[in-house]
């Protein structure tokens, strides 16, 4: 297992809320939603927090057996 934690910024809200209400419809992703696509898809956690105006993203990634 790998932990990588980061600065983001977003211009739209949480990335963990973003990816809470991504849909899995079959339809073609945007632009916009494609990275949060892949992220969900090979990440096992992914925790957003917000320090005095600065975005910080931690992503757990599993490896495979």
């Amino acid at each position: 297992m790998a932990e990588l934690e980061f600065v983001a910024t977003t211009r739209q809200e949480n990335v963990q809320d973003q990816l809470a209400y991504l849909t899995d419809e079959a339809s073609m992703p945007t632009a916009d939603d494609l990275s949060l696509r892949l992220l969900r898809h090979h990440s096992s956690a992914v925790r957003h927090q917000k320090f005095h105006g600065v975005d910080i993203v931690a992503v757990q990634v599993e490896g495979s057996q």
